[in-house]
């Protein structure tokens, strides 16, 4: 689901509902002028059930919309402020938004590079073991003449080495972008990463904090929604220890010095979480951006270097040979 077209969305139902619009009308109105896709969809169903007479909470239960998105509304129509909650949650998805899409464009260069390499190294793999056929009776003459073991399998060893070696890596970074454990358990070596999460978690917690929800709830809420990993035993741990009756400012190993810093000198735990968002915003930007500019040279760099390491053998067995052949 596109994060920036739900916060564009967001702003606009805010807009309608402050007007005097009812939100079954609202979201029919927005609707109307939205192309095709997830969100419409999801949308115009959800005003359908709303026109129905259904509650809110029931409506959106079948909805493919984020479950912290559909907790916000359920909170919002209880206190009888949807418009705040929706403009909150239009800064929270804008701002997620541009995170995730340098994290991605982040992700996307080194899985392009990788499979590029992959394709040139089995490219360059059939193009040698044609060579090879042809030169065959050469270069078993060849190997003969200087009793240098010379074996069909060496030059094949050379020629497919390469690729096997990129397609398991392939495969190995393949399963660990689709495995939740392996991403949540390594994320943090990749700089900008934990910075996004971060943010993601004191942007959450301050919409829920802002539309009443108390910090032991909205912690619960989020380690539900976050479901199993490090993250979620942190908030685990931390909403225990509010309950313990000790401070509201997280011990955890995963948060950071500055982050507990600011909660802790904060006026209220809102204005807390407010700050610590805005300063891991600008962080997991100036990394991301960082991160950007260095890895695609990077990877053209690993591309070249892989490609000369798989032709380099070959090349001067076939200079040896021509060599052999000039002389002989």
């Amino acid at each position: 689901m596109k994060l920036e077209e739900l916060a564009f969305v967001n702003q606009q139902l805010a807009g309608m509902i402050n007007s005097g619009m009812p939100l079954e009308g609202a979201l029919r109105e927005v609707c109307t002028g939205m192309a095709k896709g997830g969100v419409k969809e999801e949308l115009s169903a959800l005003e359908a059930d709303l026109a129905k007479g259904k509650p809110l909470a029931d409506a959106l239960g079948p909805r493919k919309l984020p479950d912290f998105y559909k907790s916000m509304l359920e909170v919002g129509a209880k206190a009888g402020d949807l418009p705040s909650i929706l403009n909150l949650l239009a800064d929270h998805y804008s701002r997620m938004s541009a995170t995730w899409e340098r994290l991605r464009a982040l992700m996307i260069y080194p899985a392009l590079v990788l499979g590029l390499a992959f394709l040139l190294s089995l490219a360059m793999g059939v193009i040698m073991t044609g060579f090879r056929k042809m030169l065959e009776p050469d270069l078993e003459n060849w190997g003969s003449y200087h009793h240098s073991g010379y074996s069909a399998w060496n030059m094949l060893f050379y020629i497919w080495a390469p690729a096997v070696v990129l397609l398991v890596v392939v495969v190995l970074v393949g399963v660990a972008f689709k495995s939740v454990s392996i991403r949540n358990r390594f994320e943090h070596l990749l700089p900008g990463v934990k910075d996004t999460r971060l943010y993601n978690l004191a942007s959450s917690l301050t919409v829920l904090l802002s539309g009443g929800v108390t910090l032991p709830e909205s912690l619960a809420l989020l380690e539900r929604l976050e479901g199993k990993g490090i993250l979620a035993d942190e908030l685990g741990g931390w909403r225990k220890q509010i309950a313990d009756g000790k401070s509201v400012v997280p011990v955890g190993g995963y948060f950071p010095s500055t982050f507990r810093w600011v909660i802790g000198n904060a006026a209220d735990p809102a204005a807390g979480f407010k700050r610590a968002a805005e300063i891991y915003f600008g962080e997991a930007r100036y990394k991301l951006e960082m991160l950007m500019h260095a890895v695609l040279p990077v990877c053209l760099v690993v591309l070249g270097c892989l490609l000369a390491s798989q032709a380099w053998p070959i090349m001067k067995t076939l200079m040896n040979l021509m060599d052999w052949l000039g002389d002989s």
